[in-house]
Formats: structure tokens, C-alpha cells, sequence
């Protein structure tokens, strides 16, 4: 999980236990009189080097447990994801989300939470050939590959080679998939509200 800072807007805060990046600075989107004391002049959520910078608006006071600061925080995500859906942001107003890079990460962390909330986990199919095997009889190969015996002239196949679609979960594409969703929920996962758990059988 990042680290989180909370701030309230136009309002100075020591910053004696964090280091607030020089660039923000920079940018403008805050200053300070003193060594110790920074006032952040926008509300927003700011993701940097997996620290992320939550400000609060004027007069919301930071919450006082863990809990409450990150239901604080989904909601000023939820409330700025959705104004700058609907309105043309000018140059300062895309501050309210980080900067273009930390914009792009959480429209992308978002687009990968959705889309595994409604089509789940990347699976592909493979056809699992086995001998006696609790599934369909593959003929064709038992004729072909298996030798029969005889008996009062007629021939009886022991060993059958039966075969089956299953789902492989140890497949490349899905362990990439699941390693990009679990560092999501470990860095994310309570911004968004997402729980990801991912087990590997096997069984086969």
C-alpha cells in the first residue's frame, strides 16, 4: 500500500515527517514560510514515487483513524473522477488529480478494476489428453495410438485415451494478469474498494 499524506487546502501543516517533493513546489501546487510548514493551494489526490498526497478542501478536517482517512479520500477521487468527466479542465484544475502521468495511472488502475470486476480474471482453454481419464473418450487416438486384446475373436481396448477442455491458470497471460491486479490492490485496493486473491492449482 502507498503511503499516505493527508492536507487540507490552504491550510499550513508541518511537514517535519514527510518530504514534500521540490516539483510540487514547482508547480505551484503549494508553498512554504517556514522549514517545517506547507499549505497545498489545490484539492486533490497526488501520487508520487508511491507516496500519494491527499488534500482535503477548506475547512474539512483530516479524519482522526485510518478508516475514515481513506473513505475521505475514495470520496474526493469519486467526486474529482466525475467533475472532470463531465467539464473541461484548464491547466490547474488537472492538478486535482496529480499530474497527467498520475492522471493516466489511476484512469488505467481504474479501466483493470472494472474490467476485472465484470469479465473476471484472463483464463485461457487447454485440451488435456489423458489415459483412462474421467472424461470423453477421444476414439480416434485410442484406435490409433492404443493396442487392444483379443478375446473369442473380438477386440476390447484396456486403456482409453480420453480428452477435455479446462481452464489453465498457470498460463502466462493469467499470472501477468494476476500479478498486475495484486499490485493493484496492495497499492490501490482501498481507493478503489478492491480485494484481489489469486491461487495457482496444481493439480493437474
Amino acid at each position: 500500500m502507498n503511503n499516505l499524506y493527508f492536507f487540507t487546502e490552504h491550510e499550513y501543516k508541518t511537514s517535519k515527517y514527510v518530504k514534500i517533493p521540490s516539483v510540487f513546489y514547482e508547480r505551484g501546487l503549494c508553498d512554504k514560510i517556514r522549514n517545517d510548514l506547507v499549505r497545498f493551494k489545490i484539492t486533490g489526490i497526488i501520487e508520487f514515487q508511491e507516496n500519494l498526497f491527499v488534500v482535503l478542501p477548506k475547512g474539512m478536517e483530516i479524519p482522526s483513524n485510518d478508516y475514515e482517512k481513506q473513505l475521505a479520500a475514495r470520496l474526493i477521487y469519486k467526486v474529482l473522477n466525475k467533475y472532470s468527466k463531465t467539464n473541461l479542465l484548464d491547466e490547474e484544475e488537472n492538478d486535482w488529480l496529480g499530474d497527467k502521468e498520475t492522471t493516466k495511472v489511476f484512469e488505467l488502475v481504474q479501466w483493470f478494476v472494472e474490467d476485472y470486476r465484470q469479465n473476471g480474471l484472463i483464463y485461457m482453454q487447454r485440451r488435456i489428453e489423458q489415459i483412462n481419464g474421467n472424461a470423453r473418450i477421444n476414439w480416434s487416438k485410442t484406435l490409433t495410438k492404443m493396442s487392444p486384446i483379443l478375446i473369442k475373436n473380438k477386440m476390447f481396448y484396456i486403456d482409453l485415451i480420453t480428452s477435455k477442455n479446462d481452464i489453465a491458470n498457470d498460463h502466462e497471460l493469467t499470472l501477468i494478469h494476476a500479478f498486475v491486479l495484486k499490485e493493484i490492490k496492495e497499492r490501490f485496493g482501498w481507493l478503489f474498494n478492491f480485494n484481489f486473491e489469486f491461487y495457482i492449482d496444481n493439480t493437474l
